[in-house]
């Protein structure tokens, strides 16, 4: 099972390859270049990595540290932060 951290820390590294900066938790998705396509990648990514069903929930998702929260929450953690 993934820890909020590891969680955390994976998607931070995949955001980095995608932006090529480290993003910060509070940035905004827009602010750090995840427009409607780089999402509908991201979903794919994660569905893949995750092992679990992305919904369009993740639509409403507008920072990095919402978007970590998300996945840790819909992989099954039950650890909390």
């Amino acid at each position: 099972m993934h820890t909020f951290e590891s969680t955390q820390a994976h998607i931070l590294s995949y955001l980095e390859k995608v932006c090529g900066t480290m993003p910060q938790m509070s940035d905004s998705l827009a602010l750090i270049g995840i427009d409607s396509v780089a999402m509908a990648e991201l979903t794919f990514d994660f569905e893949k990595q995750f092992a679990f069903k992305v919904t369009d929930e993740i639509l409403d998702i507008e920072t990095v540290e919402e978007l970590v929260r998300y996945v840790f929450e819909n992989q099954g953690g039950s650890q909390k932060a």
